[in-house]
C-alpha cells in the first residue's frame, strides 16, 4: 500500500530552502579548511621541504 502525500508549494519551498543553506554553509567550510591548508603550504620554506640542486663544479 502506498499513502500520497500532499505537500503545498510554500513547504516545498521552505525544504528547498533549508536544503540549499546546508549545502552553502557546507562548501563555505569546506572553502575555509582548503585555504587554510594552502597558507600553510605555501608558507612553508623549511630546508627540509626544498629540493635539493646540484651545483655546477668549476674545472679551471
Amino acid at each position: 500500500m502506498q499513502k500520497n502525500l500532499s505537500i503545498d508549494d510554500q513547504t516545498l519551498t521552505e525544504i528547498a530552502s533549508l536544503l540549499a543553506l546546508g549545502i552553502l554553509r557546507w562548501k563555505q567550510r569546506q572553502a575555509l579548511q582548503n585555504k587554510g591548508l594552502m597558507a600553510r603550504k605555501a608558507l612553508d620554506f623549511r630546508a627540509a621541504g626544498s629540493i635539493h640542486v646540484p651545483q655546477e663544479q668549476d674545472n679551471e
